[in-house]
């Protein structure tokens, strides 16, 4: 079949006219969750600045007047959702239009009958009211049902929640809206009259990884190690390799004419691309180190040049970017290019060995993700969980977790300079070196030029004055980062080591007292919004909170084997004198603010007392 027949354009949002697009039987339920999207909203923000900032492929058939959506549905309806979103918080015209056709959703599933209902409901959703738009009670699942179209509308209301959470987080301007406009933009692709719609599918879903970035990088740094010594370095670079996730790592993609042959003219005994592992039915590891591989390498930069700067005149790359990763390596190796035969071996055998060192403090001194029981920790713990942990071990497992779950960003900032640390101080305390960093980079800001002012002088960031000014902050419902959740998390275990309790991903932020009562209690004077009645807990752990009273999130709370340590602390002062209740007297919610408005104080006072 030739590839020509299909209809290949590059589209933006707002190329959209008379198209529809259905999501078809075969494709799995929309399922992404707070990763996926906070990291396309970062990526799309981080990126405000290019004139053009590519996506990804959309694949489609055309069904009946509609487009069946074969390839992209995930990030298709992401979009949706988001533009939904922007279209009323902003009340922008243009943006509707892209969610919109013929006064309907120009997005449907084929069997889902009550999400189409949902989404079309979405569209006149009012959002004056107390609600959210997307809480649609007749829409969503109470605790008895188990009707998928209803599972799949929770899932988009939490994904429309963690949309509005990061939005306020990050105080988005006009300018972000124009930017997905018009900059935006993926590879629109139309199938040939004919195509074997299901035959496509599959295809598209069982072909071969590609070649990936650091493979071109890999080619490179070793072509340049003198040939009698290129196989020793190789061995050190795939070891260095293992245990990663591949999959949070950018592909390079060939030409779209190749890749269409492969799908469209695949023989299954032979096959145009090979699998990128040839090992690829071996049991996976039981344990992945909890950055890509793109990420340890840019890290490793850093730190490379760091040490080798002065002796190579090198500048620090500009900027942190996995999806661009040969250009950030593009100082390294134009320096590389300019260098005889004999620099270019020493530079690139430098690198790999710093590597090789880099990998070493990664394996030993960095908390894992254990695949199978779902849980994180440092190696050595990980494999001995029977053994007693060393307390020092125990708290620097505790405030990894903490960084790894609180970070919005997947470069994870804090890790390059922690390791840089431990490379350089091997005998120092590792708990006081990663809270001075995690202080300085929460006050600083988590951001690549405070990572940068790292490297260029290691003394003067570390030490900075770093003290917590509780004026800097506004602690209430939408206006405050949910890492101070974390932070406050790991600070209450920190005060209490034999709490058994662990920190993992929460990024639903809910009332203790309802939202539904928030006029009630506004006129007693108590503002629900403020931090003394909020919590940090899982999506799932919200959709059961909900809008339930005092009493019965209390119980629920009993039944949960790792509550938050903020929620315990918050529901043992409220019983300490008699507060979970359905209801409240008057003079309870006199007593009812009292206990809030300390417990509100308490937490803030323990910020600024580790920050002294």
């Amino acid at each position: 079949m030739n590839p020509r027949l299909f209809t290949i354009n590059r589209k933006t949002l707002s190329d959209f006219s008379h198209e529809s697009f259905v999501i078809p039987a075969y494709q799995r339920p929309f399922s992404w969750g707070y990763d996926e999207i906070t990291k396309l909203l970062y990526d799309l923000k981080e990126n405000q600045e290019e004139n053009l900032y590519f996506i990804g492929n959309i694949i489609v058939i055309s069904n009946n007047g509609k487009f069946d959506l074969v390839d992209g549905q995930q990030r298709f309806t992401t979009l949706w959702m988001i533009t939904l979103y922007l279209s009323k918080m902003y009340n922008d015209h243009d943006f509707i239009q892209f969610c919109t056709l013929n006064n309907r959703s120009r997005l449907s599933f084929a069997i889902r009958d009550k999400t189409d209902k949902y989404l079309n409901t979405l569209l006149i959703s009012d959002t004056k009211g107390s609600k959210n738009f997307w809480e649609l009670t007749d829409f969503l699942p109470d605790d008895n049902t188990r009707d998928p179209s209803l599972t799949q509308n929770q899932i988009i209301a939490n994904n429309f929640k963690i949309i509005d959470q990061w939005v306020h987080e990050n105080k988005i301007e006009k300018s972000f809206l124009e930017f997905i406009k018009t900059n935006l933009t993926f590879e629109f692709l139309i199938a040939p009259s004919g195509t074997d719609e299901n035959k496509l599918f599959i295809q598209i879903n069982t072909n071969g990884a590609q070649l990936q970035h650091y493979d071109i990088l890999k080619s490179k740094i070793i072509n340049a190690v003198r040939e009698e010594e290129r196989h020793e370095y190789s061995v050190k670079w795939d070891r260095c390799s293992e245990i990663f996730d591949h999959k949070g790592d950018d592909n390079f993609f060939p030409t779209f004419e190749e890749k269409l042959v492969d799908i469209l003219d695949s023989d299954e005994k032979k096959r145009y691309f090979k699998q990128h592992n040839s090992i690829k039915n071996e049991p996976r590891d039981a344990y992945q180190q909890i950055i890509s591989f793109s990420t340890l390498l840019i890290h490793t930069l850093f730190i490379y040049t760091k040490i080798e700067k002065d002796n190579l005149k090198l500048d620090f790359p500009k900027f942190f970017n996995i999806e661009k990763l040969l250009d950030v390596f593009g100082e390294l190796s134009r320096c590389m290019d300019k260098a005889d035969l004999e620099q270019k071996n020493q530079y690139a055998k430098n690198f790999i060995d710093c590597l090789v060192n880099v990998k070493e403090k990664l394996s030993a001194s960095i908390i894992f993700s254990d695949l199978e029981d779902n849980d994180f920790g440092l190696l050595i713990n990980l494999k001995n969980k029977q053994e007693e942990k060393e307390e020092n071990n125990k708290s620097v497992e505790q405030l990894q977790r903490m960084l790894y779950h609180s970070n919005n960003d997947t470069n994870h900032y804090w890790l390059g300079i922690y390791l840089d640390q431990l490379l350089d101080s091997p005998q120092s305390g590792s708990l006081d070196i990663l809270e001075k960093i995690d202080n300085i980079i929460s006050i600083n800001g988590n951001t690549f030029s405070t990572y940068k002012s790292y490297f260029e002088n290691p003394a003067d960031f570390l030490c900075q004055k770093n003290e917590f000014n509780l004026t800097n902050y506004i602690f209430t419902f939408k206006n405050f980062n949910r890492y101070w959740f974390y932070k406050l998390e790991y600070l209450l275990w920190k005060n209490d080591t034999g709490n058994l309790s662990k920190i993992i991903s929460r990024t639903s932020v809910e009332h203790v007292l309802p939202q539904s009562e928030k006029k009630h209690y506004k006129e007693k004077t108590i503002d629900i919004d403020e931090l003394g009645n909020l919590i940090l807990i899982t999506v799932s752990e919200n959709s059961r909170f909900s809008n339930k009273d005092v009493l019965e999130k209390n119980e629920y709370r009993k039944r949960l084997s790792n509550p938050p340590l903020k929620m315990t602390k918050l529901f043992n002062d409220l019983d300490q004198y008699k507060l979970i209740k359905d209801k409240y007297s008057d003079d309870e919610l006199i007593k009812l603010k009292e206990v809030l408005k300390n417990h509100q104080c308490e937490m803030q006072n323990l910020l600024i007392k580790h920050y002294k």
